[in-house]
């Protein structure tokens, strides 16, 4: 299944992932998330997270919660 929509954020996962169950749906069907690059997080202290939607519906929701 593709997920194309991209959305960044630098909220921590734990809090993250629970609400996208919540309110999105199930992982690997409806969203994914790409963990922060370690080497930019420990270089640069760059945190950000990528989370991929299915529809363009459940990426707006998802900014308009945690887009940073």
């Amino acid at each position: 299944m593709t997920l194309p929509f991209k959305i960044t954020t630098h909220y921590h996962y734990t809090e993250v992932e629970p609400w996208c169950r919540d309110y999105i749906g199930e992982y690997d069907r409806d969203w994914h998330r790409i963990p922060a690059d370690v080497a930019a997080a420990a270089l640069f202290g760059d945190s950000a997270e990528t989370y991929c939607f299915r529809t363009k519906g459940q990426a707006v929701l998802f900014a308009l919660r945690w887009a940073s």
